[in-house]
């Protein structure tokens, strides 16, 4: 290969390896990345532990990420950039990946498991109670429907005591005995991967030290 040739690709090549430094690491003011410690891997899908969001209504996680699409900003000072705020169906299919059938859905509903072992396993691949309750509890707000509350829970409690069921829900909130405030949390993931800061750290300097010899050279 002509050696002319050769230098502008090399050129090329550094330059792209520059740009996609800056792309690959948006900058937030003041915000906090969502680590992998608070993250559950569900299907090759990375999702934000829903207390994450404790406090936030659906009103103000709409603002951040109306439609589903998470822009430039933050909640509760999270970056939220690259995020997606679920919908109803996405978690209907993410509760029917647990119950290992397609029995919820389309649109809000409930599945009670015969046994715990279908909410074990959520609560086994690390999901995190965000309700006070009798057993592990998890619940969320999703972007197209801000009338329910999909929720997780293991032997739920009613009046005439706890059943030692799993229970899946997309519909309203329900809480049997406790009654208590909903806590303000949302349902997110991400499926892309991202370039970790120090891969990317060293993308940028071996273009740089690319470019830097082919100038050199001429």
């Amino acid at each position: 290969m002509d050696g002319s040739i050769a230098n502008f690709l090399v050129k090329r090549l550094a330059t792209a390896c520059i740009a996609s430094f800056f792309v690959a690491v948006p900058v937030v003011a003041h915000a906090t990345s969502i680590e992998a410690a608070d993250t559950v891997i569900v299907d090759a899908v990375e999702w934000a532990q829903p207390d994450l969001f404790a406090d936030l209504n659906w009103t103000e996680i709409d603002a951040v990420c109306s439609g589903g699409t998470c822009g430039a900003g933050t909640l509760n000072g999270y970056d939220m950039g690259g995020w997606v705020w679920a919908t109803l169906e996405e978690m209907n299919q993410l509760f029917n990946s647990y119950i290992g059938s397609n029995v919820m859905g389309p649109g809000p509903d409930i599945h009670f498991g015969i046994d715990t072992s279908a909410s074990e396993a959520f609560f086994n691949d690390g999901w995190r109670s965000n309700v006070l309750y009798f057993s592990p509890y998890v619940i969320g707000l999703v972007a197209d429907n801000a009338t329910v509350a999909p929720n997780v829970t293991s032997r739920p409690c009613g009046f005439f005591g706890c059943s030692d069921v799993s229970r899946f829900s997309t519909e309203g909130a329900t809480r049997g005995l406790l009654g208590a405030d909903f806590p303000g949390a949302g349902w997110f993931y991400r499926s892309s991967v991202e370039i970790p800061i120090g891969s990317s750290m060293l993308l940028l300097l071996t273009a740089l030290g690319a470019l830097r010899f082919l100038n050199a050279r001429n």
